[in-house]
């Protein structure tokens, strides 16, 4: 026998169990001698599936299963997996209640087998009129938009799982539970020979005000200092799945106070419309105000796809800071529905966005960017994870002075923590984040990272002006009654004074279900 299946082997403590897996294995001839006071065990040769028949339907009802490879040695994990395969596609075909029996035999040469699936199977179903329940406010015609079957269609188990997915997927909607097939009763108004199939869909959704901040606390600059920010959230008011956002920030020097609204299906179509407007005033430095307008079309239940145009103004206090101008621009935009972080789920989030326009200042200038920013969400172990982001941004432009509101800036929690908030302008930007998670309950989790990256002001290369930037710190996640709160502690490699900065952050879930939902406008 293979030095490998001792090994396996000696995770057994009973013979039983000992013969159990290699029957499952296909070892039929074992051998075993426990004359010398010794257990020595003879597995003999490997039996192996030479062909395999599918019976009790007509063929043509088959034709599409694909076939089994073989020949293949005996594995009765496999044979089980063949089965659960031949009976989803008879519940893709309009067999819900199909089972199948599996019958081994010998094919008449020595440890040579054949497998016969048998198919019991009751009449063709078809679907009867969606039944949704539960806890809703959401209109049922925002509802049925994702219910991907209809009275009469049918039946296909693929349609009840996409439809599953599409109404998770959405921001109003906190939980879909698609119920077992069920046969209603009977319905006079069809023939005998038609059977229809109920599938109830229990939905929980989700609508009302949300309010959620965060406070962060500064040592590093000759004595204390605090930055915060404030949302206010609806989602859902009107029952059609509509969102509205309002967010102020600031401090002793700055001001910014933004407005975002997104409403789905529009038109009764797979288009979401999202506009945004806000403001930002540096003092003693400039105004920017901006606008913008994105529609995004659906590709399945997970990815989004769209175009932005986007305005804005900039003014400053004086010509040695900058110049007054205004830009006009379009965006592509293409991103994944990002998912919750949770002890033992992997996900991931992705969003590339591309665009050009026209700066229009003492002179007109073109000006064009690439924006990336990908994730994941790796478990390991039973409660523990790896969390990774990639960011990368990208301006083009011959104007040879930018405003800050008009470069990509990083630093604080959203970016490279260790920093104040938007702290540090550039052109192009690159930098990645690194948490190791130590979940204590399902979303609550323990976390150290290290964020890091370098930032280019103007063209990239080694003799460019450009700066690296690295954080690392520590926090803890855990939901409360008023949402989910975290608490982290940040500091950056630069600094030898100082206690570094601590963020304390609440997100209320309606105001964390809009912040994700404008992460993609």
């Amino acid at each position: 026998m293979k030095e490998f299946d001792c090994l396996i082997l000696k995770r057994f403590n009973k013979p039983e169990q000992i013969r159990n897996y290699l029957d499952s294995l296909g070892y039929f001839n074992q051998q075993w001698d426990s004359i010398s006071g010794v257990m020595t065990v003879y597995p003999g040769t490997r039996s192996v599936v030479i062909y395999e028949t599918v019976s009790g339907f007509p063929d043509d009802s088959t034709s599409g299963l694909p076939p089994m490879d073989m020949p293949a040695p005996y594995d009765a994990g496999k044979i089980n997996s063949r089965a659960s395969q031949i009976a989803r596609f008879m519940a893709q075909s309009g067999y819900p209640f199909a089972s199948v029996a599996v019958q081994i035999a010998e094919s008449g040469s020595r440890d040579s087998l054949f497998v016969k699936f048998i198919i019991r199977a009751d009449q063709k179903s078809f679907f009867s009129s969606p039944v949704l329940s539960g806890e809703t406010t959401t209109s049922r015609r925002i509802l049925m938009n994702d219910v991907l079957f209809r009275d009469g269609d049918l039946f296909n188990i693929d349609k009840v799982e996409q439809t599953e997915k599409m109404l998770k997927s959405r921001s109003y909607i906190a939980d879909v539970v698609a119920g077992p097939p069920v046969i209603p009763a009977t319905d006079k108004s069809h023939p005998d020979s038609v059977q229809k199939i109920s599938v109830p869909l229990t939905i929980v959704d989700r609508s009302g005000l949300g309010l959620d901040g965060a406070i962060g606390l500064e040592t590093v600059r000759g004595g204390p200092q605090l930055q915060g920010n404030l949302n206010f959230s609806f989602l859902n008011l009107f029952h059609a799945g509509e969102s509205v956002q309002f967010e102020y920030a600031g401090d002793k020097s700055r001001q910014r106070f933004n407005i975002n609204a997104v409403k789905p299906w529009v038109f009764n179509i797979p288009v979401t419309i999202g506009a945004g407007a806000g403001m930002e005033v540096i003092k003693n430095q400039y105004g920017f105000v901006f606008g913008k307008l994105k529609f995004i079309g659906e590709i399945g239940p997970e990815w989004r796809a769209g175009v932005g145009m986007n305005v804005n103004e900039t003014t400053p206090s004086r010509d040695s800071i900058g110049e007054y101008g205004t830009f006009y621009g379009a965006d592509l935009i293409l991103f994944s529905i990002p998912e919750e972080n949770r002890a033992g789920k992997f996900s991931s989030e992705l969003l590339i966005e591309t665009g050009s326009g026209l700066a229009k200042k003492a002179r007109r200038y073109s000006r064009s960017h690439f924006d990336f920013s990908g994730g994941l969400h790796f478990p390991l172990l039973k409660n523990q994870a790896l969390l990774t982001r990639l960011v990368s941004k990208h301006l083009i432009t011959n104007e040879k002075t930018l405003l800050p509101a008009e470069m990509y800036r990083v630093g604080g929690h959203n970016s490279i923590r260790g920093y104040a908030e938007n702290e540090h302008p550039f052109r192009t930007i690159a930098y990645g984040q690194l948490e190791y998670l130590l979940y204590f309950i399902k979303t609550g989790a323990v976390f150290i990272f290290t964020d890091g990256g370098v930032g280019f002001r103007q063209g990239i290369g080694i003799h460019s002006d450009h700066r690296f930037l690295m954080g690392y710190g520590l926090g803890v996640r855990l939901p409360s009654k008023l949402g989910s709160l975290e608490i982290g502690w940040a500091r950056n490699y630069q600094e030898r004074r100082g206690m570094g900065r601590i963020h304390f952050q609440i997100k209320n879930t309606l105001a964390d279900i809009n912040t994700k939902i404008q992460s993609g406008f």
